[in-house]
């Protein structure tokens, strides 16, 4: 994504996220991004395109953090954390702070599957890089690095949809560390 197009999709998610998707004008959008109507439309096409771009957008941003934040560091279990925090923890209290998170989680629900999966593909590369100095003992445990890091994707969206507060989000992530631990061999 070019810069003209990221600063279009950030301009969108912060006036989606203060003023609900509904009430949002792609003219409101253009003016807060700082580009012409035409430009905005040449680059994305409707509300939902947006949407799908800034899910992307914040989604590369989780991968570059997970992968910035690992840098340098060796334990395993700490790299699980940093991909805990990007991919969960820091989503789930950013849309807590959201008015109109529920019209912006609708809009995602609402993606096309092939968007849903490039997505998911992002969040879990971010995860496969966090676990990946484990690869040995997780293909000895009898599973790819892809398939686990898909599958701690999966449970990150899972306890975040299913926690009530921070602190529950929290004892979820520790379950899921707990069983974790014996594949990624820091049992």
């Amino acid at each position: 994504m070019n810069d003209r197009d990221r600063k279009i999709v950030e301009a969108a998610f912060k006036l989606f996220a203060h003023y609900g998707v509904k009430k949002t004008t792609i003219s409101e959008i253009a003016v807060e991004a700082k580009v012409s109507r035409q430009t905005l439309y040449n680059a994305f096409a409707s509300k939902e395109e947006l949407m799908c771009g800034a899910m992307h957008h914040y989604a590369q941003k989780a991968a570059g953090a997970i992968a910035a934040d690992c840098e340098g560091v060796e334990d395993i279990l700490e790299r699980l954390d940093i991909a805990y925090r990007h991919v969960a923890m820091n989503p789930f209290v950013g849309l807590a702070q959201i008015p109109h998170a529920d019209e912006i989680m609708q809009m995602v629900d609402q993606m096309d599957g092939a968007d849903k999966d490039g997505l998911m593909k992002l969040y879990a590369d971010g995860v496969k890089h966090a676990i990946s100095p484990a690869e040995a003992n997780i293909r000895e445990a009898g599973v790819t690095p892809d398939e686990l890091s898909v599958f701690i994707k999966a449970s990150f969206s899972q306890i975040k949809s299913n926690a009530h507060d921070l602190e529950h989000l929290h004892r979820l992530y520790s379950t899921l560390k707990q069983v974790l631990k014996p594949i990624l061999g820091a049992a």
